[in-house]
């Protein structure tokens, strides 16, 4: 149970001087390596195996070794850093997912108490810095709490919703008040598209977030056709240079000047994808299409209960936005994977949750009498 507090909460704490991808990934390697140790430690719960849509991330690590060996240009202490920062990590992550696939108890029980803790945190955090001017960050660029970043808030906003919703109807307050002060219309949109609320209250909730996300981007969004039409134009380039470029263009510094130099009618174009969906073929090559379907239809096949839909709001935002790319939103996601990893497993096993096993025996006992 520790390491599942250590992966969720260990994303949040500061970095140094790493940075934030760096550092995200540092302790996404971190809860990694921990992983491996507890498990050659421990005697493993159930037999665990990982879907056939993970042998992907060995698949990318074998593609960026090949392509930083592949440049006799880059001295090679440059090349074996390249490779684990843009492979090397995803090994130690694909190798600790069996390892807590096999022995993580089941975390369902206090996950969305642990998600409303760490937005309610952010929320304490971002009041320090708005009052008091009390921040984590040795320069804040903007007010996020311990988030580095509005997109990180709102993406933890988004993705944790499902859970809190149905965990209690009250514990998405802290989901809704750190989605309206990150201001992130795209978050909005990836809610109320990959949200799907049951019963007759869910109902009448969804059928305000229309209007809810409408008076949202009315308030903050003065100029929103500027920057749909940005988005837009960088997509264009975007796909332009992935046609022209069907091994990827990697992750050297200067990669990108090539999505410019596609721009369309000598516009300008954002300084990233806007889109983690294109970001992975343009960055990895062609390859990635099948292994993005594959996964994509792994996930639309399966029941949508609220962590799927966790799972499913996490893939819209990934449509039109860089954030489930960051490590800080992909760490939580790779953690939500896990948990429904380890429930199949159990289900799998043959054995049943703690809460359902009970209602099942008062279920029996009442029809015994």
């Amino acid at each position: 149970m520790l390491w599942w507090g250590g992966a969720l909460f260990g994303l949040l704490l500061p970095s140094g001087t790493l940075g934030l991808a760096r550092g995200g990934r540092t302790w996404i390697l971190a809860a990694g390596v921990v992983a491996l140790l507890l498990s050659a430690w421990t005697r493993p719960k159930r037999a665990g195996r990982l879907p056939l849509v993970s042998l992907c991330w060995a698949v990318l690590a074998v593609t960026e070794a090949v392509r930083w060996w592949r440049d006799p240009g880059t001295p090679w202490v440059f090349q074996w850093g390249a490779w684990w920062e843009t492979a090397g990590w995803l090994v130690v992550m694909l190798a600790a997912s069996l390892a807590v696939i096999r022995h993580a108890p089941d975390p369902r029980r206090w996950l969305p108490i642990a998600l409303c803790v760490a937005l309610t945190g952010n929320l304490l955090g971002w009041l320090l810095e708005a009052w008091w001017g009390v921040s984590r960050w040795a320069i804040p660029h903007t007010q996020s709490g311990w988030f580095p970043s509005d997109v990180a808030w709102a993406a933890w906003g988004v993705i944790a919703w499902p859970l809190l919703w149905a965990w209690r109807k009250w514990a998405v307050l802290p989901a809704a008040l750190g989605l309206l002060l990150a201001q992130s219309s795209s978050a909005w949109l990836a809610l109320w598209v990959g949200w799907r609320p049951g019963g007759s209250i869910q109902r009448w909730a969804g059928r305000l977030m229309p209007v809810v996300f409408a008076l949202y981007l009315w308030r903050t969004e003065p100029e929103l056709l500027a920057c749909v039409m940005s988005r837009i134009t960088t997509w264009i380039a975007v796909v332009a240079t992935i046609l022209h470029a069907p091994w990827g263009i990697g992750w050297d510094f200067n990669a990108y000047h090539a999505v410019a130099a596609h721009a369309p009618f000598s516009h300008s174009v954002l300084p990233h994808p806007s889109s983690d969906w294109l970001s992975l073929v343009l960055r990895h090559g062609w390859w990635t299409v099948p292994c993005f379907l594959l996964g994509s239809w792994w996930l639309w096949r399966q029941p949508g209960d609220h962590l799927m839909q966790s799972l499913r709001c996490a893939w819209w935002l990934a449509a039109w936005q860089t954030s489930v790319s960051l490590p800080l939103v992909g760490g939580l996601v790779w953690v939500l994977w896990l948990v429904d990893r380890v429930r199949r497993a159990d289900a799998e096993e043959g054995q049943v949750d703690p809460a359902h096993g009970a209602a099942a025996q008062g279920v029996a006992t009442a029809a015994s009498r």
